[in-house]
């Protein structure tokens, strides 16, 4: 047993090392959860876009609204 944590340890060591050294790293992934959380929200009501052109302009609309997010934009005020 303790030699897979030991494995364990120094399979994530490279990883961890990058961690403790750039302190803009966060420790977690529950930011990247988040961004992803809308676009799996909208997964069922995708199949209903009725033809390819429809998806093409979705996917549009979507990377607009998360580069609006990830630049602190508020998209109504882009889109106004």
């Amino acid at each position: 047993m303790p030699g897979g944590v030991i494995r364990y340890a120094v399979t994530w060591l490279k990883c961890l090392k990058v961690y403790l050294e750039d302190s803009r790293l966060a420790i977690d992934i529950d930011a990247a959860k988040r961004f992803i959380r809308g676009i799996a929200r909208g997964r069922k009501t995708f199949m209903f876009y009725g033809c390819d052109s429809g998806g093409d302009q979705a996917a549009a609309a979507d990377a607009l609204l998360v580069t609006d997010k990830l630049n602190a934009v508020d998209p109504r005020a882009y889109l106004m």
